[in-house]
């Protein structure tokens, strides 16, 4: 009874470890905080094992925090803030500044006299090589990460109407850090088991 007791005990424990990194590493909209049971759970059962052990799990906790509200300036989990992306023009496009610094492209026949200037031309077909990718921004409104770069805000797949592709160069965001992130769908487990037994 106690060995059952014991590995039970073993893999809750890893349960709750594993369920906490998916928040650490979950891009979505609710960060950690679905996690934030699975942590209770582990500062709770580590309390009774030892002054070093609750200490042990508390750091884990903190460093699991401190990944996801880092997450979008990890290069681990995006690839692709070491190695940049590539555009390419869809159509023949400009590339225009307005006064307070923001850019975009649009079509060249989209030309209209405001507080912008258009900073180059580019010929559909041509492919420029973006090095510098400050960090990516978060999600946008259609549900895909966005990237900061000296261009503007750019999107994992296109720019402003669809005139410029992105083709990134790596991966946007590893496999790991999706398959440990999209632990953080559990809630709706519970909620399909509910639906099924009705």
């Amino acid at each position: 009874m106690e060995n059952i007791k014991s590995v039970l005990y073993v893999l809750f424990i890893a349960a709750a470890i594993l369920f906490s990194l998916g928040g650490a590493f979950n891009v979505g909209m609710t960060g950690f905080w679905l996690a934030v049971p699975f942590m209770i759970c582990i500062a709770f059962l580590s309390f009774k094992k030892g002054r070093i052990v609750f200490l042990a799990s508390i750091i884990f906790i903190l460093v699991c925090v401190v990944i996801n509200l880092t997450i979008y300036k990890n290069p681990f989990v995006f690839p692709i803030l070491q190695k940049g992306v590539q555009i390419e023009v869809v159509n023949d496009s400009l590339y225009r500044k307005f006064s307070d610094g923001s850019g975009f492209f649009t079509k060249s026949d989209d030309v209209s006299k405001d507080n912008m200037q258009i900073i180059f031309k580019l010929k559909k077909g041509q492919k420029i090589d973006i090095i510098k990718i400050y960090n990516f921004g978060g999600i946008d409104s259609t549900n895909q990460n966005y990237m900061v770069t000296e261009f503007g805000n750019i999107s994992e797949d296109e720019i402003q109407k669809g005139n410029i592709q992105i083709t990134p160069k790596v991966l946007v965001q590893s496999n790991w850090s999706k398959y440990l992130g999209n632990l953080m769908y559990w809630p709706a487990f519970p909620i399909f088991l509910l639906t099924l037994f009705k």
